[in-house]
């Protein structure tokens, strides 16, 4: 239930798959571009986290035909990692077949997933009506799904090597498979840097990526002759090209041991609970992870040191009736691949959980408490969507924070995931907060509660760092210390 790592791990990688459009290269760039599906080479790239070998990833591209008129590309993913005594895994592999021309078009399109977060097929084909995508689940009727413009070609499957190609920066917008969404993401030249590469030292060319929606900036390194070696999200966190046997052996790694942020002592569960304000000190904090809101403030940093103080809180805005209107312009209410909120069975229980109630806090909170009371707690059971979710009850942090986002929209109250650290004592004796996810809902104003403790507030033990699937999240692995905590004493 605690259990947030998976899924801004899987960002990380789709990010490292795509890039997005962009206007014509250049002829010679575009045509070095295609030549390297003249003679398809599978390369691999082991997958670190601090250190540690957690999965690895292949791509390959080749000629569909003879005439050479379509180009396929093929990237295969997997990760292993033991969580909460279970070790889980995922895989995604993704095929997409394109015209080989400049601007050439995405014609077809295969993205398989299997294992933890559930088992799920996407087969799209361009129609002379737009883009048509089929969605296979085990025990479900297929769904037919309308992405509507895919802003995706030829240029999209690898905007780091043309812009390593071309010496300029390019803009484009990336497609997401999982969100059905384009986002804006643009790559520049960075530095020239000498480093060690297969046992020698190369000078090497570094290529930024940065996409605005998930405020990352990814590091591409290639050597002279344009082959890439490296991959650099993060402190910590990065993909390193290796032969297939190599990038294949993986390391047991125990994920919450390794990205869990210890304390410099145990704190009361009861002192955190709501109404509580607490002050955190940290060294070193990545500032990208400094989400700052009405309950929490950062101070700016000093020294190396930087404090966080984090206000529990009772709403004082309790007598508003949804639907409710959305601070972000309607965001928040959206229904999505994976947030089914308009399925008619989200509302028949949505309705069936709240009965008669109109006050959006109360319903929140009854919808709060019955995921925390329904959905079982489970490692390994992992669900990516609200149908799959309903359908197994049970599963982790995630699912319980997905449901129950689902159940609020479908009301029209607006919610969304936060991501970020919860202070959960295990059997052991070391205090730390773990990654996790809960709900944001708005009732007049935002108020964070727990589905996954049954949190109608959630407790000053929780710290944010991020909101629904975004990326940036993945700079705080192994890379967030906190060097004294203390409670606030309450106000005369």
């Amino acid at each position: 239930m605690l259990a947030q790592h998976r899924k801004p791990l899987l960002v990380f990688l789709l990010l490292l798959w795509t890039a997005g459009a962009l206007g014509a290269a250049p002829p010679r760039a575009f045509a070095r571009y295609l030549a390297e599906c003249e003679k398809p080479t599978t390369e691999f790239f082991g997958i670190f986290l601090a250190n540690q070998k957690v999965g690895y990833m292949s791509s390959v591209c080749r000629f569909v035909d003879k005439s050479k008129t379509q180009i396929r590309m093929e990237t295969h993913m997997f990760m292993r990692v033991v969580v909460g005594a279970k070790e889980v895994s995922r895989e995604v592999g993704q095929v997409e077949v394109y015209e080989a021309k400049p601007k050439g078009k995405l014609l077809q399109v295969t993205v398989l997933m299997k294992g933890d977060g559930g088992e799920q097929k996407l087969s799209g084909k361009r129609t002379a009506k737009g883009f048509e995508v089929v969605r296979e689940r085990p025990g479900m009727p297929n769904d037919s799904l309308e992405p509507g413009a895919v802003l995706q070609n030829i240029e999209d499957a690898n905007l780091p090597l043309l812009g390593f190609l071309q010496k300029a920066p390019l803009q484009g917008n990336q497609w997401d498979w999982t969100e059905f969404k384009s986002h804006r993401i643009e790559t520049t030249m960075g530095k020239t840097q000498t480093r060690f590469v297969g046992g020698v030292h190369a000078p090497m060319q570094e290529v930024v990526l940065t996409s605005a929606r998930d405020k990352l900036n990814v590091s591409y390194w290639f050597d002279e002759a344009g082959k890439l070696h490296e991959v650099e999200l993060a402190l910590g966190l990065r993909a390193l090209a290796q032969p297939e046997a190599v990038a294949k052996t993986l390391d047991k790694v125990d994920l919450f041991n390794l990205v869990r942020v210890v304390l410099p002592k145990a704190l009361s569960i009861k002192a955190l609970q709501a109404p509580s304000v607490w002050n955190y000190t940290l060294k070193e904090f990545p500032q990208a992870l400094a989400v700052s809101s009405p309950r929490q403030q950062f101070g700016p940093p000093k020294n190396g040191l930087q404090t966080l103080r984090v206000q529990a809180l009772l709403p004082s805005h309790t007598q508003a009736t949804f639907p409710l209107g959305d601070p972000e312009a309607g965001k928040n209410l959206e229904a999505t691949s994976q947030i089914e909120s308009k399925l008619p069975a989200v509302l028949s229980l949505a309705k069936k959980i709240v009965g008669k109630e109109k006050k959006a806090w109360a319903a929140a909170q009854k919808i709060n408490q019955w995921v925390f009371k329904n959905i079982r707690k489970s490692y390994g059971a992992s669900a990516d969507t609200t149908q799959l979710i309903l359908q197994q009850m049970k599963g982790d942090c995630t699912e319980h924070a997905l449901l129950a986002t689902s159940l609020l929209r479908s009301l029209g109250i607006p919610a969304r995931r936060v991501n970020g650290l919860v202070y959960a004592p295990q059997e052991e004796d070391v205090p730390a907060l773990y990654w996790h996810q809960w709900v944001e809902v708005y009732v007049g104003q935002w108020v964070e509660m727990d589905p996954t403790f049954g949190e109608g507030v959630a407790s000053a033990g929780h710290i944010a760092l991020g909101r629904e699937l975004e990326a940036q999240m993945v700079q705080g692995f192994g890379q967030i210390r906190i060097v004294d905590v203390q409670q606030e004493p309450p106000s005369p």
